[in-house]
């Protein structure tokens, strides 16, 4: 796991996990919460966008891919 940059008050994590933790079958869905704010929509668009293509989580499904396409329609 790969968490993107955490930058203040644009950019918060909230997760419960590290990297080289191990995830079981009993985990919470929501493993990690990501926080993205800016002046503007399109800010913020671009923010979470940057952020979602440096957060690399391997061995679980995400919806990483899922909120890409959400945020570039």
């Amino acid at each position: 796991m790969r968490e993107p940059e955490q930058i203040d008050n644009y950019l918060r994590i909230d997760s419960g996990i590290r990297e080289k933790d191990e995830i079981n079958t009993f985990y919470d869905p929501m493993i990690s919460k990501l926080i993205v704010w800016d002046k503007d929509r399109n800010r913020a668009l671009n923010r979470l966008n940057n952020a979602l293509q440096n957060y690399k989580i391997v061995g679980n499904n995400t919806n990483i891919r899922f909120l890409k396409n959400v945020i570039n329609q």
